[in-house]
């Protein structure tokens, strides 16, 4: 599997919706701000082939979040998807840990 795309785009989304999982005092794939996953990227103007999947995680570490995400058997697919080439991730720091958001897109044909 070939490494992905770093999208600074997709940084962005992923970094506030971190942000506001902690600051809203959330854990969602839907935010009360911005919707789901697919609703923010559309916003943002982002188009692609394969849009929206998303991968989160509270956890004491960044390592622990990534143990999480691959332990979970409904976000380890969205990281080995072949039609996601393109990736984000936003981390929020806080006081209990880290708020850890992946958006995935796919931009080849």
């Amino acid at each position: 599997m070939p490494a992905f795309i770093l999208d600074m785009r997709l940084v962005c989304l992923a970094r506030k919706k971190s942000e506001d999982m902690f600051k809203n005092n959330y854990f969602n794939h839907r935010s009360p701000v911005y919707g789901f996953p697919l609703d923010m990227v559309r916003k943002a103007g982002i188009t692609a082939r394969a849009m929206g999947a998303e991968n989160i995680a509270k956890a004491a570490t960044t390592r622990r979040a990534h143990e999480l995400i691959m332990d979970s058997s409904g976000h380890r697919p969205n990281i080995l998807n072949d039609l996601h080439d393109s990736i984000g991730i936003g981390i929020c720091k806080t006081r209990y840990g880290v708020v850890v958001t992946q958006l995935f897109i796919g931009m080849s044909y």
